[in-house]
């Protein structure tokens, strides 16, 4: 039976030796959150599981992609619309040069978004100028380490990248959810096994989901226990692999395409289903992995290598294997047309 890593070259990584420093557990789990706040645009190389298909990918903040086959042959291609943010009486169009602010009365298209601005202390401002509008959604409640890696966010899903097929494209691309877990994780399974019963368990869910201020009223839970750290070189690049084991708080961006697909994202997908989902009813069907093989990209934050290490048979959706090419090149509009 095939087992994840075991394929030859399938992990190609060496040990890069001493790590630079001493790194600290906390110093992956900052990596995970600065995705967007170290690079604009990338071109890698990736598939998701041994034996498939190589493709190569460009990616330019906030919404273009194009993907194509190894010989050229375009697979996709788009530039999702410019995301657009409510700030108070403001609101704030990312472009890609750049983001552009308006008065909230004189646009008319829909505004999927809100934000508001934060304190570093996580107290709430009603921006009172564009240029405060801009601020808040530049950076909203991010919190900035002295190395230039991200110690606190207050809105983890703020996707700054396209979503292309599903959302783990998203999440290893922007991999937050490797450091920080949900907040309510704890309360709502107290509840859960208080109530005996889902209808209570879930009244306790939507009471817990108080918002990104009550986010920043304390730090975030770990959504990993992270064991081993060490620095590898990744395809030629600097990388930081640790061995994590999934903690009850790891809150996937999307549950059915999760980065790390094991037993918790399984729970949290078929209790939103109510039950077993179709195709994982026969025992040992589900996934059940809790430990996995992880490396970030040092310069980008980006989530190159994914691998389950306890499973109990190989599903897809396991693995995933990046190979970064170039990071910040200027990527035209014509090379996201069709």
């Amino acid at each position: 039976m095939w087992r994840p890593g075991s394929e030859k070259g399938w992990a190609d990584a060496e040990a890069s030796g001493t790590l630079e420093g001493m790194v600290e557990v906390e110093d992956f789990r900052a990596l995970a959150r600065s995705s967007r706040v170290l690079w604009r645009s990338v071109r890698f190389t990736m598939r998701d599981e041994p034996g498939s298909a190589w493709r190569r990918v460009w990616v330019r903040r906030p919404g273009a992609y194009r993907v194509e086959d190894l010989d050229g042959r375009l697979v996709s291609c788009g530039q999702d619309g410019p995301p657009v943010t409510a700030v108070g009486n403001w609101v704030v169009i990312e472009e890609s040069d750049g983001r552009r602010v308006v008065p909230s009365a004189s646009y008319r298209d829909p505004v999927p978004r809100t934000v508001f601005g934060w304190s570093q202390d996580g107290a709430c401002m009603e921006p009172r100028t564009a240029q405060e509008a801009l601020a808040a959604v530049a950076a909203p409640g991010v919190v900035l380490r002295a190395d230039g890696l991200v110690a606190r966010l207050a809105d983890r899903w703020t996707d700054s990248v396209p979503m292309v097929e599903n959302y783990r494209f998203v999440a290893m691309l922007d991999p937050v959810e490797l450091a920080d877990g949900d907040p309510y994780a704890a309360e709502e399974a107290e509840a859960a096994d208080e109530a005996g019963e889902a209808g209570e368990a879930g009244e306790a869910g939507e009471a817990g989901e108080a918002g990104v201020a009550d986010e920043l009223a304390g730090p975030p839970p770990p959504a990993l226990d992270v064991g081993e750290l060490s620095a590898v070189q990744h395809h030629g690049r600097p990388a930081l692999e640790a061995v994590v084991r999934t903690l009850p708080e790891y809150e996937p961006r999307c549950s059915c395409c999760p980065l790390l697909n094991g037993a918790v994202a399984y729970a949290l997908e078929s209790g939103a289903y109510g039950g077993p989902l179709p195709g994982f009813s026969e025992p040992g069907a589900a996934p059940d992995a809790r430990t996995f093989r992880v490396r970030l990209d040092r310069g980008t934050g980006i989530c190159v290598f994914a691998e389950p290490l306890d499973a109990s048979r190989a599903r897809m959706g396991d693995t995933l294997l990046v190979r970064i090419e170039a990071v910040d090149e200027d990527l035209p509009d014509t090379l996201f047309a069709r």
